[in-house]
């Protein structure tokens, strides 16, 4: 299956549409950061305060 530059540029769009819409309701971190910090070791649970 040929993938014509219009599916191309739409695909390209809808995942950064996706993106936004992840990074805005998400864990605020964005893209990179999140796996990042999980890699580092840090509990993506907030910790409670007493």
């Amino acid at each position: 299956m040929e993938l014509g530059w219009s599916l191309i540029i739409f695909i390209v769009l809808f995942a950064f549409l996706c993106e936004y819409l992840d990074s805005t309701l998400g864990m605020g971190y964005g893209t990179i950061m999140s796996p990042v910090l999980l890699i580092l070791g840090f509990n993506p649970a907030p910790v409670p305060r007493r």
